[in-house]
């Protein structure tokens, strides 16, 4: 990826201030970005980055992630321009190599970046979401169809798949049924609510 932006700056500059670019590059992204092979995931690498680069403030930093977060396109556009200008007055990056940063690691981010602790919360919900429908798998899929109880749509979707996948999912019955979807004995009882007009 980062041939791209060596040719532009060869081409423009030669091959000496595309090596000390390099270095610059080297040293202010190689710490924020290892753990993530070089990829920036989460939004705090992106304030780091910014840091790095141009020295920006804590509150600036922030005003990025927040633009990011919210998914503004104004704030991300004006902070780019601030991000070059003070790129070159902290760490004498060309215009070229902070541009390119920020369209091509910066900009991307703001589509599928998230904040790092958010990470912790979501591997552990979905190991335990794993756990439960590989050991639990009749009441895990009770509790989904609860979860939809109110949309029609997703409801039909999620029973046809558990038929394809081989459950018995029985309809309401007078005697068994509960107001809820209930998991009995290897099967899944549809509740009394899941009747039209009750």
């Amino acid at each position: 990826m980062l041939q791209d932006l060596e040719e532009i700056l060869t081409q423009k500059y030669g091959a000496s201030i595309t090596e000390e670019e390099g270095k610059k590059l080297k040293e202010d992204l190689d710490p924020i970005l290892w753990n993530t092979f070089g990829i920036a995931v989460y939004q705090e690498q992106l304030m780091f980055l910014v840091q790095a680069m141009a020295w920006f403030s804590l509150a600036e930093a922030d005003m990025l992630r927040r633009g990011i977060g919210k998914k503004i396109k104004t704030e991300i556009d004006r902070i780019k321009w601030l991000f070059v200008i003070k790129a070159e007055e902290f760490r004498d990056y060309r215009p070229e190599t902070s541009t390119w940063i920020y369209e091509k690691l910066i900009e991307p981010a703001a589509s599928y970046s998230f904040n790092k602790s958010h990470s912790v919360a979501y591997g552990l919900i979905s190991y335990q979401t794993a756990w439960l429908k590989a050991h639990y798998p009749i009441e895990f899929n009770a509790a989904l169809l609860r979860s939809e109880e109110e949309n029609p749509e997703k409801l039909a979707q999620f029973i046809s798949e558990m038929q394809i996948q081989g459950y018995r999912i029985l309809p309401p019955h007078i005697n068994e049924s509960f107001t809820h979807v209930s998991a009995i004995d290897n099967t899944i009882r549809l509740w009394f609510l899941s009747i039209k007009g009750v």
